[in-house]
């Protein structure tokens, strides 16, 4: 309404004015160590040793089994990652804007958002190009075409890869990494609004609750689960590696990266709600995604 001031605070959130916002802030403060914990002993669990033996030997953390797919590679490496982000925001209540509105709409309206590398193929189906991976100077581009289904009734939108291409520097092209390896990666949005989204509530929420200048229902977080498994044979010089410690250092590399990733993209997410729920033009313009023909 008139008035409202639209500010960002701290860690992407985005609320409005003052102590609103501050509340929100920490918030996502709270979320984001949440995160990092669970984050820090993901490559340990999957890559590493995690636990003695009776025999005083370490025990390996168990693996995915290798999937039929991946039959065909020569003793693959397994690498992994997950990652597990939230964007917290404020909701525009008024009607037909709401946060489940947006999240509802056909997936089109909000996978292709500006500024993110992704065409749409088929009807819930879309081609997403990730960043350029540089290790000196090696570098390494994926193509990922990803099958995007919206599920009204649990609150989520699943996306599953369907297949992988990898681009990359010459040294790249000439090790045919495309016939080397093997990729499962699977996402899944979901949000909240109201108490569910604000389950952590501040103290400085709850003052603003009592005073009058919040609603607890005006509280929205969207939230994001990856997970990658990789099975890759592994190639000259990388091949002259001890195996262990190739595995763990590359799933480090992906585990930085990935939750990189998924905190812009729900950025990104969360900026086109605010612009989509206030802009009736934006929201014609978005609507027209769903009307256009396939590339």
């Amino acid at each position: 309404g008139s008035g409202r001031a639209l500010s960002r605070a701290g860690g992407g959130v985005i609320g409005r004015g003052g102590r609103r916002a501050r509340g929100l802030a920490v918030l996502a403060q709270q979320q984001q160590q949440q995160q990092q914990q669970q984050q820090e002993t993901i490559v340990e669990e999957a890559t590493g040793p995690t636990e003695a033996s009776p025999e005083g030997e370490v025990a390996e953390a168990p693996r995915p089994p290798v999937p039929e797919a991946a039959f065909g590679l020569r003793e693959p490496a397994y690498v992994c990652a997950r990652g597990n982000v939230s964007q917290s925001l404020e909701e525009m209540c008024a009607e037909g804007v709401c946060l489940e509105d947006y999240m509802t709409l056909p997936v089109e309206q909000y996978v292709l958002l500006p500024g993110l590398e992704a065409e749409r193929l088929a009807d819930g189906q879309f081609l997403f190009t990730g960043p350029r991976l540089r290790l000196f100077s090696v570098w390494i581009q994926p193509l990922v075409t990803m099958q995007v289904a919206s599920n009204k009734a649990e609150r989520t939108v699943r996306l599953s890869a369907t297949s992988c291409e990898i681009r990359g520097s010459e040294l790249i092209e000439k090790t045919r990494l495309n016939e080397r390896f093997h990729m499962q990666m699977e996402s899944e949005i979901t949000w909240a609004v109201g108490d569910g989204a604000a389950a952590a509530a501040t103290e400085a929420e709850a003052e603003e609750a009592e005073e009058g200048l919040c609603a607890p229902e005006n509280i929205a977080a969207i939230y994001n689960k990856v997970s990658l498994n990789v099975w890759a044979e592994v190639v000259p010089p990388f091949s002259w590696m001890p195996r262990r410690p190739l595995e763990a250092s590359t799933s480090s590399i992906l585990q930085g990266v990935i939750p990189t990733l998924q905190k812009l993209f729900l950025k990104q997410l969360s900026e086109d709600y605010l612009k989509w729920s206030t802009d009736a033009d934006y929201r014609l313009e978005r609507s027209k995604l769903s009307s256009a023909p396939h590339q």
